[in-house]
Order: structure tokens, then C-alpha cells, then sequence
């Protein structure tokens, strides 16, 4: 998990089957229509209309998108939809593209700090902050720590404040948010601190204690020292993780090079009184790269069912980001 942040004016609005993004809405008037394959310009599966949606903006070719909760595809259109074309198929949603495009400056790598405010602001540019019920937000681009992110949101005219999410709806919201303009590898500061490792936490701006949450799998689980904490990523990994609050820099990025990814591994587990579950935990580490040459296999590698076995150990290798078959891999000492 990397916490950086950086500001992208972007505002996509949860209000599920209504609404979705300022540049996307929806039409039920075309619901279950049928369509020209040669119209599909590709065929997804999504985990829901926000994310269907986020392909369609970042892609000048998609005019709408046909969204099936029922099976979780997603089809992205190159025309908008006649009224006139038969209505035979169920269970699909239809969503158009407004006029103009959503200027993009964020790019998927780089981690995010959401700020928000209650105060409406005077700016005329409404590329920079977007309003969603009572508050407004805007995105940091720039890569900061935790504090940091904080002193910065404080500096601000009004001043405000790292997001803090109160319900679903709002976690959905920033999700969709997000997912359009910071893609589905990166992660965003939340105004939590949890310091007891115990998945309970309070809001730092309002003081009060957290009545709700969205932890990923297996989180908070304190993977590295300090994660006292909390980033979301709205992707891959969707859900809040506890992270150190020193993290500025991506936790992950995809490259090719070889140098890099050794550094990296070198970083995570120094050679230097390794004992054999990190040294299983490089090795399985280094099998994975080996595998998918990408930095960011490893954020979504899980190690399970590891067992000592005296002169070796067996463990097993589930690569959740590619979602291949679990690998039974065998270390000897």
C-alpha cells in the first residue's frame, strides 16, 4: 500500500442506477435493448456499473455501456442507443456518455489523498472541486505522507481535511471517484488512525470512533511495522488496508525492469538474519515475479498453508490478481 497524494478534479456520483458520473448517466429507456455486435467495442466483466463506467470515460471510442448485474458483464459501446431496436434480452442496465470527455491527470501508479470540505468553493473551475451531498472533494496529485497530506488539506481555502467515510453509499462514491481518475492500483489516504492493531479506529477530524468500515480480506493485519494508518484502494485489492503512515511512494508499480524488481525485493527482505519463513516468503516472492514479471503480483500474492518440514518447507501460492490455479511450490533449506 502506498500512500501518496495528488489532486484530480473528478466527481462520480454513487447514486447507484441513477447517476454514476457527471459525464455518465443513466437511460432506462434502453434497458435490455439489443445491439449490433460490431457496436460492442469490447466485453468486460466488472463488479459493478461504476467500474463499467470508468473503462468507458477513459476511452474517447465509448459512447455507453450496457452493465448485466445478473452475470457482472460489462459492454462498451460505440454509439449511443436508438429508441427503435428490439428489447429482448434481461438484465441489462444502459448508461450514456455525455458530451466531452473527463480530462485525466492522475496516472494509475500514483497513490491518492481525497480532501474534503463542507464549504462550497468560489472557484469557477469546476475541474477542481465536485460536490457530492453536503461536502465537496477534490484529489492531491502531489505524493505525500500521511501528515503531510493532512498539513496540506489544512492549508486549503476553506480549510479541510483527509476524507473520512461514514457509510457505504460514501465508499462507493469514492470508489467510483477514484477508479476514473487514479485507476485500480492506487491508494488513498483515509482520516483514520488505528494504534492498537485491533481493526477499530476513530475519525480524526470529527474525533468520534468509526461506525463504519470496509477492510479488505485479511486486514488490518500489521504487515509491516507501524501501520497505524488506513489507505483504500477502490480496485484489485478493493477495500482499506492499514499502512504505515511514512509511505508516500506507490507500494507498487508495473515495470519490466529486472534491477528494479530486485531492489524492491531486496528492500521488503534483507538478507541479513532472514529467518526461513521471510526467506520462503523472498523465494515465493521471486517465483511469482518470475512468473508475471510485475512488481504489483505481489501485492496480490497470498502465501498459504506453510508448513516446516525439517529439511524443507511446502507452501502454496495464490495469485489473486491473475486469479490463476493455486501452485504448490517446495523450498529446501
Amino acid at each position: 500500500m502506498k500512500q501518496n497524494v495528488y489532486i484530480v478534479f473528478v466527481v462520480i456520483l454513487a447514486v447507484r442506477g441513477v447517476i454514476i458520473s457527471d459525464f455518465m448517466f443513466r437511460n432506462p429507456t434502453n434497458d435490455n435493448r439489443v445491439t449490433l455486435s460490431t457496436n460492442i467495442i469490447s466485453t468486460l466483466i466488472l463488479g459493478s456499473p461504476m467500474r463499467c463506467a470508468s473503462h468507458c470515460t477513459r476511452n474517447d471510442e465509448c459512447k455507453s455501456i450496457m452493465f448485466n448485474m445478473n452475470i457482472h458483464s460489462c459492454q462498451l459501446l460505440s454509439v449511443h442507443m436508438s429508441d427503435t431496436g428490439a428489447q429482448t434480452d434481461t438484465g441489462w442496465l444502459y448508461y450514456e456518455k455525455t458530451i466531452g470527455t473527463i480530462p485525466t491527470t492522475a496516472t494509475v501508479d500514483v497513490e491518492t489523498t481525497v480532501v474534503s470540505t463542507e464549504t462550497p468553493q468560489t472557484t469557477s473551475d469546476s475541474s477542481i472541486w465536485h460536490q457530492h451531498l453536503d461536502h465537496w472533494y477534490t484529489l492531491d496529485t502531489n505524493e505525500r505522507t500521511f501528515n503531510d497530506s493532512r498539513s496540506f488539506c489544512a492549508s486549503l481555502s476553506p480549510p479541510s481535511y483527509v476524507i473520512e467515510v461514514n457509510s457505504q453509499a460514501e465508499n462507493d462514491w469514492l470508489i467510483g471517484l477514484t477508479l476514473s481518475h487514479g485507476g485500480e492500483d492506487a491508494f488513498y489516504w483515509l482520516n483514520g488512525y488505528d494504534t492498537d492493531n485491533s481493526g477499530t479506529f476513530t475519525w480524526i477530524r470529527s474525533q468520534t470512533p468509526a461506525s463504519y468500515n470496509n477492510w479488505h480480506n485479511n486486514e488490518p493485519n500489521d504487515y509491516h511495522p507501524n501501520e497505524t494508518c488506513i489507505a483504500l484502494n477502490p480496485g484489485n485489492m478493493e477495500g482499506w488496508h492499514d499502512v504505515p503512515c511514512s509511505w508516500k511512494e506507490p507500494k507498487y508499480t508495473s515495470t519490466w525492469d529486472v534491477g528494479k524488481v530486485l531492489s524492491y525485493l531486496k528492500s521488503l527482505y534483507p538478507l541479513e538474519n532472514l529467518d526461513l519463513k521471510n526467506l520462503t516468503l523472498k523465494l515465493a516472492s521471486l517465483i511469482t515475479l518470475t512468473t508475471a514479471q510485475r512488481v504489483q503480483t505481489l501485492i496480490s500474492m497470498n502465501i498459504n498453508n506453510m508448513s516446516d518440514h525439517g529439511e524443507y518447507v511446502v507452501f502454496t501460492i495464490s495469485d489473486l490478481q491473475k486469479k490463476i490455479q493455486d501452485q504448490v511450490m517446495i523450498y529446501r533449506k
